[in-house]
C-alpha cells in the first residue's frame, strides 16, 4: 500500500537536481532510483519511479530513454491496472513518438492520456503534461491548438496551485 520511502525520497531528489539545474546528476539519480525500487520489489514505487526517470530524460531531451521509461511504465501499469500511471506514460510515450517523427499519431496519444487522465480525476502534473501537448502540436503546425493547451496549462497551473511549471510554459 502507498509508496516505499525511500524510492519516493531518491524520486524527487532526482527530479529536484534537475530543476536545480543539474541534469547529468539528476540522470544519475534517477537511475539509481529506478535500481532500488526494483531492489526493494514494490510496484507501485517502481511506476513512479520509472516515470520520474522518464521525465528526467524529456528534460534532457533524451528521446530514446524517454521513450524505453515510458513503455516500461506502461506495461508496468497494464499488467498491474495502475490507471494514474498507465494513462502518464502514455502521455511521455505519446511525447517521445513526436520527437521520432510520428508526429500526429504522437499528439493523439497524448489527447487521449489527458482525457484517460481528466476522466480519473488526476489533475497531478497538469501543466507539464499541458506543456508537453503543446509543444507537441507546434511540432506538428497546430499552433492555435498548441496555445490553447498553454493556455489551458496557466490555467491549471493557478487553480492547482502548481507552479513548478511556469516558465516553460510561459517560454512556450
Amino acid at each position: 500500500v502507498g509508496f516505499d520511502r525511500g524510492v519516493t525520497a531518491h524520486t524527487y531528489t532526482a527530479w529536484c537536481h534537475g530543476y536545480l539545474g543539474d541534469p547529468d546528476r539528476a540522470l544519475v539519480s534517477s537511475e539509481e532510483t529506478v535500481a532500488l525500487a526494483q531492489r526493494v520489489q514494490h510496484p507501485f514505487s517502481l511506476a513512479n519511479a520509472l516515470l520520474f526517470a522518464g521525465s528526467v530524460y524529456f528534460e534532457r531531451g533524451e528521446v530514446d530513454g524517454m521513450r524505453e521509461r515510458a513503455e516500461e511504465v506502461v506495461g508496468l501499469a497494464e499488467q498491474l491496472g495502475f490507471p494514474l500511471y498507465l494513462e502518464m506514460g502514455k502521455l511521455l510515450r505519446g511525447r517521445a513518438r513526436v520527437e521520432s517523427g510520428e508526429g500526429e499519431a504522437g499528439v493523439a496519444e497524448m489527447q487521449q492520456a489527458l482525457v484517460e487522465l481528466a476522466e480519473i480525476g488526476s489533475g497531478i502534473g497538469a501543466p507539464q503534461f499541458l506543456c508537453m501537448l503543446a509543444e507537441g502540436l507546434r511540432k506538428v503546425g497546430r499552433h492555435d491548438e498548441a496555445l490553447g493547451a498553454l493556455g489551458l496549462g496557466i490555467a491549471q497551473a493557478e487553480h492547482q496551485g502548481q507552479h513548478y511549471y511556469d516558465a516553460e510554459l510561459h517560454r512556450l
